[in-house]
């Protein structure tokens, strides 16, 4: 992270330079318009990076991002493959398994 040139951000009125640099950065995630998936299950999609994700913990994430009750709908479930770059999903549903991961 940079500090800004001028000015200042904050985050819920808290100035970031007074938060601890390690936990501001894990705290933080970045989820692009285009989501990058990739032709595997829904729940390999989600807990890519996450190597100690529970199930509960995958759901959980599911449903903050709003995407639980639309994969509940799948065929498979969470093991519905995605196909290449997500190409089985609307672009809503792609977006919404990326804040799922980034959750």
């Amino acid at each position: 992270m940079y500090d800004p040139t001028f000015g200042h951000i904050s985050i819920d009125g808290i100035n970031i330079r007074s938060v601890n640099r390690e936990s501001l950065r894990k705290s933080l995630a970045t989820v692009f318009q285009d989501a990058d998936l990739f032709n595997r299950t829904i729940h390999n999609n989600i807990s890519i990076g996450r190597a100690t994700v529970t199930d509960e913990e995958l759901y959980e994430a599911a449903k903050i991002a709003a995407a639980h009750d639309f994969i509940l709908k799948k065929n498979n479930r969470y093991d519905t493959i995605v196909g290449e770059r997500g190409s089985q999903l609307s672009g809503g549903e792609k977006q919404r398994l990326a804040i799922a991961r980034a959750v």
